[in-house]
């Protein structure tokens, strides 16, 4: 339509202008040009009305398809003109369309006919036919009727031979009904259009409310139903919607409570989110169908605001009745699961105890008996049942820590300590094994702080287990453990630890499977090496507790190399290990190193550095006796010499003898594998040397180091020797009550603490014990946790309990079979001060009575001096 109202303009413009150029020919007189103008521009512009629409309406289309063209906009706005919503189909469409055509026909015949001439009111009935299809049948229909009307128009005068006069007032009327039919069809096609794209939007949502799972219904703003879907009426049970259309919701599917008492509207959540514009979300809630059954859901409410104003909401819920059942059967599940975790940890605290105690009877009572006097062959026999009831209790470890750490029982400790202290006290628990088999044990730290944080139990724990996995599988050479810093952040860092050997390697095809537990590389009947395979699993279990990984790296025949990294925190700088700050030592010079290891020569250059002791290194005796003799020509002499007594080329005390012949006083240290042969032995008292055992601990180094000035060994921090005197001097002659049900370990302990110096009593339970300490004296009390009638815990609270306002306070070590952290816990929960685990062993109590001795004398000075 706009294209046609921009083409009658233009073509009037042309019609004048062409008028123009006649009259200025002299064809046609001036004063007919405005009605010459007109004629031809009428004439023109009923071509344009009748033809154009026609065309572009429909023919353009049909040709635009039949060439394989895309569609244009104008093409989809004549389809969308089509077939509108109102017009008939079929045969009744076919009927209207022959009444169209006699409309037609008779306005002809009215206009025009015989009886017509000369009454020009009759040519306005060709309004009527053109007004009644525009509005049947739109655009596409006013535009064929209008071009049927003009041909036939212009037959009509063709052959009837009508006065042109009234041709040109047929042209303006016809223009006239034209532009009436088409600006009509448009509205008309416009308004057809317009319903169809309502009804199809009405469709669509119709599709998508029924595609939707959830239930979904629309409330107006009293809380009466104006849609539903598909879902909503299955779940509650009705077949349409029109039973529920303008009825309140809530009366239908909402009105009861859980308990069975009326929800009224006016106290529904529903209502009060609905009236306040805002969105609702309710978990869990309660709905009823039409059958009278009830059914959990969740609920989302949305309001509709339309001018500023609460129109109603839009709800939309879920049956939850599978989640619930779903949720319920897990935490049943997870309660079973949980009961048999507990199980599980109360039957292996159980089993711990009961194995531990008559393992601590076979340990404790072989060890007794060695020290004992014994013939040759008895002591063979008791050193093999002792070494079995190690081996024994090993095995028992292993599978307590692996189901600690399995079932999450297992936690790490936070407390400053020294890698270097924990690599050394992890090398002691092999030293035997290795110089039985003839190994080195080497270790260096590079970078690594005096102290950090965590948990230095576990750590030691792992390179106790990769040292001892690397001893078993090497059968010369040597064992290296090596630990550095590999990163660093302001709350943590990071170290990278590596233990390799010498030993037969791994295959690249078993290397993961030495990390499961129970594996082995060799799992034949006929394997070499014996062993659990937990050592490994438990290992990479504690490094990923302590957020790392472990990897290594094998040949067969060339020997492994296991990786680990994990992180600490950085130590409280208030806290300093006694044996982590040496000052310098005085008297040291200069020192030469002899040893034919390079990590060797390394760890102790930077140690002896670290004591302000500068040195000279020399890998092998040969070399070390070149600088010595090169230092002698210069008359510098060395104060001291660390020489390793088994080199390849030099052996140490050969060299040894040469220094100690030449001029200077060098205190001559010699570093052994494994201890002296009797005539070794007396060659090193004759040559006045010291000897210290490899691998070397710092401790020892350093006070063989000092015994050259005399000087005493001093820590940087003040009073700690005084301190660990005291402690071990109050822990002397102690009058001790042990308490303990089972007879083998009250003789093995009670022997034990008498071999110390105490004296002992004992109780055989709880009752016992506090019975027996309200009437004597005792200085401090040796607690089991299980015993008949009262055990050690509830005895020990008991004891506490008394105190209370006293000021007095018990000394309670606990000796017990639960090694179990959670019975750590509880025993120092309840008031205890020190903590043994069975099997016990003279070192270990000992440690524990004197350090509980020592803080409980502390604590006493403290109050005295207050």
């Amino acid at each position: 339509m706009v294209l046609l109202f921009v083409a009658l303009p233009l073509s009037g413009l042309a019609a004048f202008l062409a008028t123009l150029t006649i009259v200025l020919d002299h064809v046609i007189p001036s004063s007919a040009y405005v009605k010459a103008s007109l004629d031809w521009w009428i004439g023109d512009a009923v071509a344009i009305a009748c033809l154009t629409p026609f065309c572009l309406v429909l023919v353009m289309p049909v040709m635009r398809r039949f060439a394989g063209l895309a569609q244009s906009a104008a093409d989809m706005e004549s389809a969308a003109a089509g077939k509108n919503i109102h017009e008939a189909q079929g045969f009744p469409r076919a009927i209207e369309s022959a009444c169209f055509g006699a409309a037609l026909v008779g306005s002809l015949w009215l206009a025009l006919g015989p009886r017509s001439a000369g009454n020009q009111n009759m040519f306005y009935v060709f309004f009527l036919p053109i007004v009644w299809i525009a509005v049947r049948r739109g655009l596409r229909g006013a535009a064929t009727a209008i071009l049927m009307l003009n041909i036939g128009i212009v037959l009509s005068l063709q052959f009837s031979g009508g006065d042109p006069s009234r041709f040109a007032l047929l042209q303006l009327l016809m223009l006239i009904i034209s532009l009436t039919g088409l600006i009509l069809g448009t509205l008309i096609s416009e308004r057809d259009r317009t319903e169809k794209q309502l009804s199809q939007e009405e469709e669509r949502m119709r599709l998508l409310l029924e595609s939707v799972g959830e239930a979904v219904y629309g409330i107006d703003s009293n809380g009466d139903c104006t849609f539903c879907n598909a879902a909503f009426l299955r779940r509650i049970g009705y077949p349409t919607s029109q039973a529920l259309l303008s009825r309140n919701i809530h009366e239908v599917i909402h009105h009861t409570r859980a308990d069975g008492s009326p929800y009224p509207w006016t106290e529904c959540a529903l209502r009060n989110a609905l009236m306040a514009g805002e969105k609702l979300h309710l978990p869990r809630d309660l709905m009823w169908s039409s059958s009278g059954d009830s059914f959990p859901v969740e609920l989302w409410s949305s309001p509709l605001i339309q001018n500023d104003r609460v129109a109603g909401a839009v709800v939309i819920f879920t049956d939850i009745t599978e989640r619930l059942r779903t949720e319920e059967s897990l935490r049943l599940a997870k309660e079973s699961a949980e009961a048999a975790n507990r199980a599980k940890s109360d039957f292996l605290a159980n089993m711990s105890h009961e194995l531990r105690t008559p393992m601590n009877g076979i340990l404790g009572m072989a060890a007794l008996a060695l020290d004992t006097d014994l013939s040759a062959e008895q002591r063979e026999y008791l050193g093999m049942v002792k070494s079995s009831g190690e081996s024994l209790l090993t095995l028992l470890n292993d599978i307590l820590d692996l189901s600690k750490i399995e079932s999450g029982k297992l936690e790490l400790e936070v407390v400053d300590f020294s890698i270097e202290d924990c690599i050394e006290q992890a090398f002691q628990s092999v030293i035997p094994q290795a110089q039985e088999k003839g190994i080195d044990l080497i270790w260096d730290a590079v970078g690594v702080p005096p102290l950090v944080r965590g948990d230095q139990v576990r750590l030691r724990q792992v390179l106790i287990n990769l040292v001892g996995n690397a001893l078993k599988f090497t059968k010369q050479g040597g064992i290296t453990v090596l630990a550095e810093l590999s990163g660093k952040t302001e709350s943590s860092m990071r170290f990278h630890f590596s233990i390799s050997d010498t030993g037969i390697g791994i295959p690249v095809e078993k290397q993961r499977k030495i990390f499961e537990a129970f594996a082995q590389a060799d799992m034949s009947t006929t394997r070499r090496y014996g062993g659990t395979g937990l050592g490994l699993s438990i290992s990479e279990r504690l490094v990923k507790l302590m957020n790392g990984r472990i990897w290594l790296e094998s040949e067969v025949g060339q020997g492994s190399k296991f990786h680990f990294e994990v992180s600490f925190l950085p130590a409280d700088s208030r806290v300093m290990c006694p044996t982590s700050d040496y000052s310098a030592i005085p008297g040291q010079h200069l020192a030469l190193i002899a040893d034919d290891n390079p990590v060797n020569l390394k760890m102790l250059t930077r140690l002896l550095l670290e004591w302000g002791i500068p040195s000279v290194t020399a890998l092998g005796g040969l070399q070390a006796l070149e600088i010595f003799r090169e230092h002698s020509l210069r008359n510098v002499f060395f104060s001291a010499a660390l020489l390793d007594v088994d080199m390849r080329d030099l052996d140490g005390l050969q060299l040894a003898k040469l220094i100690a012949a030449s001029p200077g006083d060098t205190q001559i240290i010699e570093m052994l594998h494994s201890p002296l042969d009797n005539e070794r032995a007396n060659e090193c008292k004759r040559l006045g040397l010291f000897t210290a055992l490899k691998p070397l601990r710092r401790l020892p180094l350093r006070e063989v180091l000092h015994r050259q000035t005399g000087a005493p060994l001093t820590a940087s921090t003040g009073g700690t020797s005084a301190t660990i005197t005291e402690e071990i001097a109050s822990a002397v002659g102690l009058r001790i009550l042990l308490a303990e049900d089972n007879m083998v370990n009250q003789r093995l302990i009670s022997r034990i603490l008498e071999k110390m110096g105490h004296t002992v009593v004992v109780a055989n339970d709880g009752v016992a014990a506090l019975s027996m300490l309200s009437q004597q004296e005792f200085d401090l009390v040796a607690m089991d946790m299980q015993m008949p009638l009262m055990d050690g815990l509830e005895a020990t609270q008991k004891i506490r309990l008394s105190e209370l306002g006293t000021g007095r306070h018990m000394p309670i070590v606990a000796i017990t079979a639960n090694a179990f952290d959670d019975d750590r816990r509880k025993c120092f929960e309840a008031g205890m001060d020190g903590y043994v685990v069975k099997p016990v062993s003279a070192k270990a109590i000992g440690d524990e009575v004197s350090r509980v001795m020592g803080l409980f004398s502390q604590a006493q000075t403290e109050i005295v001096q207050k």
